[in-house]
C-alpha cells in the first residue's frame, strides 16, 4: 500500500500527537508520586498517640511543642513552622464535643455554620470548600483567604475531621505574598495528616 505525501504527513503528526499525548498524561500522573516521594524523603513524622493523630512535616521546620502554644495564649495542641517565615504554619486543634454521644455529620448543616461563622473575619473570601474524608471519617476541606489583623493578606486552610465526639482541626497556610514559596511543603503537610488509633491511657 503507497500513501500520497500529504497523506503520510497527517499519518505522522497523528502518531507524534498521540505519543505526545500518552507523554503529557505519563508525566502527570507521575508527578503526584515523584512530589510525594520527596516530601517523605525531606520530612519528619509527628504522632500523638494520646490524642489519636500524626504529620509529617519538612526537616527544615520548626516544631512548636503545646507549652510554648499555651504560654502564646494559642488554641492549637502542636504546630509546625518556617523557621524564617513564621507566618507560614500549620497547627492542631481538638474540640471535644459530648463524649457520651458521637457527633453526626451533616456537609450542608456544618458548611453553612462554618462559612457564617468565617465569613466575619475581614476580607474573608473562599476559595473552595469540598466534602472529604480521611481514615474513614468524613470531613470538610476549605481554604480561604483574609486580612490578618497584621494587615497581611493569608491564605488558609483547614481540614475538619468528625472523629468518634470531637473534631479534628489541621489548620494552616501562610501570607498570600509567600504562599507560592511554601505551597508544596503546606501541601505535603496536609497530605500526610492521619488519624491513628488512640494508645490505652495508663493509670
Amino acid at each position: 500500500m503507497r500513501f500520497s505525501g500529504d497523506r503520510l504527513k497527517r499519518i505522522i503528526f497523528l502518531g507524534l500527537g498521540i505519543v505526545g499525548a500518552i507523554g503529557i498524561l505519563t508525566v502527570l500522573w507521575l508527578l503526584p508520586k515523584l512530589q510525594e516521594k520527596q516530601f517523605l524523603k525531606e520530612s519528619q513524622l509527628y504522632e500523638d498517640t494520646e490524642r489519636g493523630f500524626n504529620f509529617r512535616f519538612p526537616n527544615a521546620w520548626e516544631f512548636i511543642p503545646e507549652l510554648d502554644l499555651e504560654y502564646k495564649n494559642e488554641e492549637f495542641l502542636v504546630g509546625v513552622q518556617h523557621p524564617t517565615t513564621r507566618s507560614s504554619a500549620v497547627g492542631v486543634m481538638i474540640e471535644e464535643k459530648d463524649p457520651l454521644k458521637d457527633l453526626r455529620f451533616d456537609y450542608k448543616a456544618f458548611t453553612e455554620a462554618l462559612e457564617q461563622q468565617l465569613s466575619t473575619l475581614e476580607d474573608f473570601k473562599e476559595l473552595s470548600i469540598q466534602q472529604t474524608e480521611r481514615d474513614g471519617y468524613p470531613g470538610v476541606d476549605i481554604s480561604y483567604t483574609f486580612k490578618h489583623v497584621s494587615k497581611a493578606y493569608v491564605r488558609q486552610r483547614q481540614l475538619i475531621l468528625f472523629v468518634g465526639h470531637s473534631l479534628y482541626y489541621l489548620s494552616g497556610g501562610a501570607t498570600v505574598e509567600n504562599y507560592p514559596l511554601y505551597r508544596k511543603s503546606l501541601e505535603g503537610i496536609f497530605r500526610s495528616f492521619h488519624i491513628v488509633k488512640k494508645s490505652p491511657k495508663t493509670k
